[in-house]
């Protein structure tokens, strides 16, 4: 998105909350994105699309959310959006 930014600018950079506000919600949201990859694989549920499933995780960030690393990368979309000033 950065890139094509430098290249066909639509929005332009916002200043002073706006800027802040996007790069923290990156952030976080990058840690969220691989908090629940780490607490996936620890538990040993990383399988691939399409097998069988024999564990359903409920615990941490999949308490609140069936899919957090979805919902994270949606965020993250929502975050660059607001630091570059194309929302």
């Amino acid at each position: 998105m950065i890139l094509l930014r430098s290249f066909a600018p639509i929005g332009r950079w916002l200043h002073f909350p706006w800027r802040y506000i996007g790069i923290i919600t990156i952030v976080l949201v990058f840690s969220l994105i691989l908090g629940s990859g780490m607490f996936f694989q620890k538990l040993g549920t990383d399988s691939p699309p399409g097998t069988w499933v024999f564990l359903i995780v409920t615990k941490g960030t999949f308490k609140y959310t069936r899919n957090p690393m979805y919902l994270g990368y949606i965020t993250m979309l929502i975050g660059s959006s607001i630091l570059l000033g194309t929302f």
